[in-house]
């Protein structure tokens, strides 16, 4: 590290970009300061893995760098994968250039078989119409475990249960907001009050209407009082 440093000029600028001196606190000499020459530490890691404006530019960058060329592959050795030992004596050697790669499998068999999965956006806002149902706290649970943090549950009875006041308590604890709202959605201004709490959240990213009203009756007994009442909750706050 210091032999780099002195590589600088009057007034130069060193970024160091690597983790193994800072871990390892290594000496780096004042002297080398009495040519007004500044020295930053940069963790990459912190700026990639964090959702700041830095991170969507620096990609941009690369990403333009790579297209015009300028941005070019690290020089590298490479190794098959029945090579580890000899690439391990290699790389140990500390006279390599670059990269030391070792290819795991050939290229000419590309597919790669994945697993897809659903997650959620931390963002925005999603609104469960009687999520707090024993079928609707899972899928809330599932979504919390997917990344989703603005939660909005419409019931009209609220926290009834103990396990429902635990289930939310868990979810505020671990930084997620939720919203307990009793309105009707059935109607336009019990619609209009739920997205205007869920808008406060963030913008909107998914409703799910998991509301079910049970009228059973044998079918000779049914009225269409009974059918308006049950087909309320999912035609009309749909």
């Amino acid at each position: 590290l210091e032999a780099s440093v002195r590589c600088l000029a009057k007034y130069g600028r060193f970024l160091e970009i690597g983790k193994f001196d800072l871990f390892n606190n290594t000496a780096l000499g004042m002297e080398i300061f009495l040519r007004s020459v500044n020295f930053q530490g940069i963790l990459l890691d912190d700026v990639i893995q964090g959702e700041s404006e830095d991170k969507d530019e620096i990609a941009d960058l690369i990403r333009a760098g790579i297209e015009s060329g300028v941005v070019k592959p690290l020089p590298y050795a490479l190794f098959s994968n029945n090579q580890l030992e000899e690439a391990f004596r290699f790389m140990a050697t500390g006279k390599h250039m670059g990269k030391v790669v070792v290819s795991i499998r050939d290229d000419s068999h590309s597919d790669i078989l994945s697993l897809p999965r659903t997650y959620f956006y931390s963002h925005k806002s999603y609104v469960l119409i009687g999520g707090l149902g024993g079928m609707g706290l899972e899928i809330a649970n599932w979504m919390v475990s997917r990344g989703a943090r603005n939660l909005v549950f419409v019931s009209r009875s609220g926290l009834s249960t103990g396990y429902q006041a635990y289930r939310v308590k868990v979810w505020r604890d671990q930084g997620v907001n939720v919203i307990i709202d009793n309105s009707d959605v059935s109607t336009q201004s019990g619609a209009e009050t739920t997205l205007r709490l869920a808008v406060g959240l963030g913008p909107v990213g998914g409703i799910f209407n998991l509301a079910v009203v049970l009228k059973d009756a044998m079918f000779q007994n049914q009225t269409a009082e009974h059918f308006e009442i049950v087909s309320k909750a999912k035609i009309l706050a749909t």
